[in-house]
């Protein structure tokens, strides 16, 4: 290993744009501190009951753990404990430490959310900023941590402000905006008066809530309050915009950096637990900010440009995946997808194929060595596609450093899989100012069924 340290970073779900966001964030806080990242990033969240979870989690066999410093879990990511699971053993095979954010990994270093500090802070500020007294708190029934902290922190900041604690003013619903609207109804028709604020548990609580007050007439803020914990991108597109607490990217980002340097240094143990602040952003459901009518038509824009551009994605996805699926063999995607992978912003990448699929999936080659794992199917850099078709030692490829052929202190692996098999991946050049998450995603879902088809 030589002196510049590399993190693996094992997540799903890139398509969304929180989820890109973060990876930026991560790329570019680590380049600065000479950091390389490798991502291995599966497009599904690999919840159990999806299919084709068991190919696309194989990805993460082919992580060369003994070239990595620290192994980064998204855990929340990860809907598939037998993966976490497998990546967990693979990096204590490895000797190498474990940092999982929001998580509970036995052993790992858990960077947990603050969820009961914003919580209170939450409750601390319908209080005191907006002299709400009748506070009631909304969370869920199915007893997940992020709703216990908040229903804690409510409680204690009542308590400190000497607000009666009323079973009736704590509730507990599915999530579906049916049990809101349920909640809602059977709360006022016992005769209960309107409360001063909603503590809602997420901003998706909370836009239940919101849109229930809205079609009965009362108003937000100036009759209720409605505030909420968010985690997602949905309180982007909510008018008015909803008060709450946010994952902030920035202090996530520096909570994995600055625990990786702790570990690496010694002044952070291995199996610690590290709180990452959230954010309070205050808007106009609380009342301290007016619903600007002018950002809501820029959101109302910014989607009309994104669903466009979807289809414009779309449109040139089809067009690759035709031109695949008529030819039905795996050296016909090799040929056209270098067109299609510099729409998404990549420059560089290297397909690899495991050896045991090269005959069925029509590759025509003298030299495959069923034997060795992988076979090195083609490259393409800088405008430039390569045929490569040989097969490959993958440990000494790996240390090499000639994997991308690009000088790139970011690479991300993605699975070429269908729902039954594990055909290989795709290693890509990640520079965060130009890879398009739309594309990208488009660009993986395509081979997929191409996959598929060629199979």
């Amino acid at each position: 290993m030589g002196d510049k340290k590399q993190i693996g970073v094992c997540l799903t779900s890139l398509q969304k744009n929180s989820v890109h966001e973060a990876v930026n964030a991560l790329c570019d806080a680590a380049k600065e501190k000479g950091i390389d990242v490798h991502m291995f990033a599966p497009f599904s969240d690999l919840a159990n009951e999806a299919e084709g979870m068991d190919s696309q989690k194989e990805i993460f066999q082919f992580i060369k753990y003994n070239t990595l410093d620290a192994v980064v879990i998204f855990d929340e990511l990860i809907c598939n404990e037998g993966a976490i699971n497998d990546i967990v053993e693979y990096a204590k095979s490895a000797n190498i430490p474990v940092i999982a954010v929001n998580s509970k990994i036995a052993g790992a270093c858990k960077l947990n959310y603050d969820y009961k500090t914003a919580y209170a802070e939450i409750t601390e500020h319908v209080i005191s900023v907006h002299g709400a007294t009748a506070v009631n708190y909304l969370g869920y029934n199915d007893g997940s941590a992020m709703s216990a902290d908040g229903l804690e922190a409510y409680k204690e900041i009542l308590t400190k402000h000497q607000i009666q604690i009323e079973d009736i003013r704590m509730g507990a619903v599915a999530g579906s905006e049916e049990s809101v609207v349920e909640y809602l109804n059977n709360y006022f028709f016992a005769g209960n008066y309107l409360p001063n604020a909603f503590i809602c548990a997420d901003d998706k609580l909370a836009s239940y809530a919101c849109n229930y007050f809205q079609k009965n007439n009362i108003s937000i803020p100036s009759q209720t309050i409605i505030t909420g914990m968010s985690a997602t991108d949905e309180r982007l597109n909510y008018v008015p915009k909803i008060s709450n607490a946010v994952h902030d990217s920035a202090a996530t980002v520096k909570a994995i950096l600055d625990t990786f340097e702790g570990i690496v240094g010694g002044s952070v143990a291995a199996d610690s637990q590290v709180m990452i602040p959230c954010k309070l952003d205050l808007a106009a459901t609380c009342g301290c900010a007016s619903i600007d009518f002018e950002a809501a038509r820029e959101v109302i824009k910014k989607q009309a440009e994104e669903l466009a551009k979807e289809r414009d994605c779309f449109y040139d996805a089809s067009g690759f995946f035709t031109g695949v699926c008529e030819a039905k063999n795996i050296n016909t995607l090799a040929d056209t997808l270098p067109a299609y992978a510099e729409k998404a912003g990549i420059t560089s990448y290297n397909i690899y194929i495991k050896s045991e699929y090269v005959e069925k999936l029509g590759i025509v080659a003298e030299n495959v060595d069923n034997s060795v794992p992988l076979f090195w199917l083609s490259t393409f850099k800088d405008h430039d596609s390569t045929k490569i078709m040989f097969s490959l030692d993958w440990d000494k490829f790996h240390k090499s450093k000639n994997m991308l052929r690009a000088d790139s202190s970011q690479i991300m692996s993605i699975p070429l899989a269908t729902n039954s098999a594990f055909y290989g991946f795709i290693t890509i050049a990640y520079h965060s100012e130009s890879v398009d998450n739309v594309y990208l995603y488009e660009l993986v879902e395509s081979i997929k069924s191409a996959m598929a088809l060629i199979f």
